[in-house]
């Protein structure tokens, strides 16, 4: 009889620990985070405009950074830019 109610309350422990877990809530409750720290950028937006040709052709560039750009650094050393 010990050992059926020893072996249920294990399972439930278990269950209890996968469906935390699966639900995400798993890094809040022990603490767990893989993000070092996270940067928002809210400044203006940066354009550079290039107009030149190679070999004959026109080659034409017009790059633009945006405000409110996000950089998450990660602990290994990684990062990812959200612009």
């Amino acid at each position: 009889m010990r050992r059926n109610v020893l072996t249920a309350l294990i399972t439930a422990a278990v269950i209890v620990a996968v469906l935390v877990l699966a639900r995400g809530s798993g890094q809040s409750l022990f603490g767990w985070s893989f993000v070092e720290s996270a940067y928002v950028d809210r400044g203006t937006y940066f354009r550079l405009k290039v107009k030149l040709a190679y070999k004959d052709e026109p080659q034409d560039f017009d790059i633009v950074v945006g405000c409110n750009a996000v950089q998450i650094n990660y602990k290994d050393g990684s990062r990812t830019s959200e612009v």
